[in-house]
C-alpha cells in the first residue's frame, strides 16, 4: 500500500516517521508551506496541482491530511479542488474543531466551495473528540470516525531527556499550552448569561454534543438566542458553518477554556510555588515562558523532574484527550488530570497510569503523599510509559483509518 501524507507541524513528521515502521506501506510526505499562503496565493494553487499530481503518478491507495491543509483550489474560478480531483480516498484528520478554520476561509470567499470540497464523495472524516465525532456525523449526514490522536514514542522516550541541552529544577506541577485571558463575551452582552449557562453544560457534561444540549430541560428559557440562531442553521445547506453558529462556539470554546483552564491555574498556582508554566497569552502574574516547547529532549527532561505534569484540557474539546496526554506518559511523566480521560472512561487505570485531583488543595495532599512513597511514583511512571508505548502510538491509529476505508 501506497500512501500520501501531506505533512506542515513535526508532530505529523513524527507520525510519518512510524508509519515507515509498518511492513508493507510506502509513506510519501508532502510538505504544505501554510505559513506563506496568506502573502503568497497562487502558491495555494500551485501546490494543490502538486498534490493531484503526486496521486495520479505515484498511485497513491489514500491520501491523509491534517486539519483541512491539504483541501486547496486548482483554480481561479474555485471549480475544482484536491478532494475532487484525486482518484483516491481522501482521509480529514481533524486535530482541532473545523470551525478554526472557517474565518480564513471564509475571508478569502473561498467558505462556500470549501465547504462542498470537504463534502465530497472521496472524503473520510476522522476527528479526535467523540462527542464532535456524533455532531459532525449529524451535520453531514455520514459517519465521521473517531479517532484519537497519539505519540511517536520513539522521540517520546524517557531516555530522551538525557539528550536536552536543557534541565529543570525539581518541580511540583507543569503546564504547557494557552492561557485564555477575561473576558471572551463583555458583561454587557446581551448574550452573556446564555454563554455562562451553555459552557457550565459544556463542561459538566462533555458527553453531550450540542445536538443535545438544545434538547435538554430548561434550555429554553436559559439560551433562547442560542435557540433561534442554532435553528437557523439547521434550515441552511452548510448550517454547520453558519456564521452566527461559528460565532456562538467560538465564544462558548473560550468560555470552556476559562472554565477548564484559568479558574484551575489561578487556584493551582499560589499553592505550588515550585512550578513551570509556558505557552502564549500568560499573564505576568504567572511567572510563565513565552515558548511554545515541543522538542521531545526538553518535554522529556521537563516531565521526568516534575511531580505532576498536568493536562487541564481546552475549550474545543468536549471528550477528546489533548496530545500533549499522550506525550506525557509516553515520557513517563505523572499524567494529573481534574476528570477521567476518554482513554480510560471508567477509571480503570486511575492510580495506575495517571492521577486525577479535585482541587488544588486535594492535589497538594496528593504531593505530600507521593513525596513519600517515591516508590509508588516511580511505578506510575514506569506503567505510564508502557501504557502509551503499547497503546497509543501513531501505529495504534493507522489500522482504524484502514478500517474505515474498508466500510466506506
Amino acid at each position: 500500500m501506497k500512501i500520501l501524507v501531506l505533512h506542515h507541524t513535526a508532530w505529523i513528521e513524527m507520525l510519518i516517521h512510524n508509519w515507515q515502521l509498518l511492513d508493507g506501506l510506502e509513506v510519501l510526505g508532502l510538505q504544505l508551506p501554510v505559513a506563506q499562503w496568506d502573502c503568497l496565493p497562487d502558491l495555494q494553487r500551485n501546490l494543490a496541482k502538486t498534490i493531484v499530481t503526486a496521486v495520479d503518478e505515484r498511485k497513491i491507495d489514500f491520501v491523509l491530511d491534517i486539519n483541512g491543509a491539504g483541501v486547496l483550489p486548482l483554480d481561479e474560478g474555485l471549480s475544482s479542488w484536491t478532494t475532487t480531483r484525486v482518484g483516491a480516498p481522501w482521509c480529514e484528520w481533524w486535530w482541532d474543531d473545523p470551525i478554526n478554520y472557517v474565518h480564513k476561509k471564509a475571508a478569502a470567499n473561498q467558505l462556500d466551495e470549501w465547504i462542498d470540497a470537504l463534502s465530497h464523495r472521496h472524503v473520510r472524516h476522522f476527528i479526535w473528540d467523540r462527542t464532535l465525532a456524533r455532531e459532525y456525523s449529524t451535520w453531514f449526514g455520514r459517519t465521521w470516525t473517531h479517532l484519537p490522536t497519539a505519540t511517536n514514542v520513539g522521540f517520546f522516550h524517557p531516555d530522551a531527556a538525557k539528550l536536552s541541552i536543557r534541565n529543570f529544577p525539581p518541580l511540583d506541577i507543569a503546564f504547557l499550552g494557552t492561557f485564555y485571558l477575561r473576558p471572551a463575551v463583555p458583561a454587557d452582552d446581551q448574550r452573556r448569561t446564555e454563554f455562562d449557562y451553555l459552557a457550565a453544560r459544556r463542561v459538566d457534561a462533555p458527553d453531550d454534543s450540542y445536538f443535545d444540549l438544545i434538547n435538554g430541560t430548561g434550555i429554553r428559557g436559559r439560551a433562547p438566542n442560542f435557540l433561534v440562531d442554532f435553528a437557523a442553521a439547521q434550515s441552511t445547506s452548510h448550517g454547520f458553518f453558519a456564521e452566527r453558529l461559528v460565532d456562538w462556539k467560538r465564544g462558548l470554546n473560550w468560555e470552556v477554556g476559562l472554565r477548564r483552564r484559568t479558574m484551575p491555574l489561578e487556584e493551582l498556582s499560589p499553592m505550588f510555588q515550585a512550578h513551570f508554566f509556558a505557552g502564549e497569552n500568560w499573564p505576568a502574574f504567572f511567572d510563565a515562558e513565552a515558548t511554545m516547547m515541543f522538542q521531545p529532549a526538553e518535554l522529556a527532561a521537563l516531565y521526568q523532574t516534575t511531580m505532576f505534569s498536568l493536562d487541564l484540557g481546552n475549550g474545543q474539546a468536549f471528550t477528546g484527550t489533548a496530545m500533549r496526554s499522550y506525550e506525557i506518559m509516553a515520557c513517563g511523566g505523572i499524567l494529573s488530570l481534574r476528570h477521567l480521560p476518554d482513554f480510560d472512561p471508567a477509571g480503570e487505570l486511575r492510580d495506575k497510569v495517571y492521577i486525577t485531583y479535585a482541587s488544588a488543595k486535594d492535589l497538594a495532599i496528593q504531593r505530600e503523599h507521593y513525596a513519600n512513597n517515591p516508590r509508588r511514583l516511580a511505578e506510575i511512571r514506569a506503567a505510564a510509559r508502557e501504557f502509551a508505548a503499547s497503546r497509543h502510538s501513531w501505529l495504534h491509529r493507522f489500522p482504524v483509518i484502514i478500517e474505515a476505508l474498508s466500510h466506506a
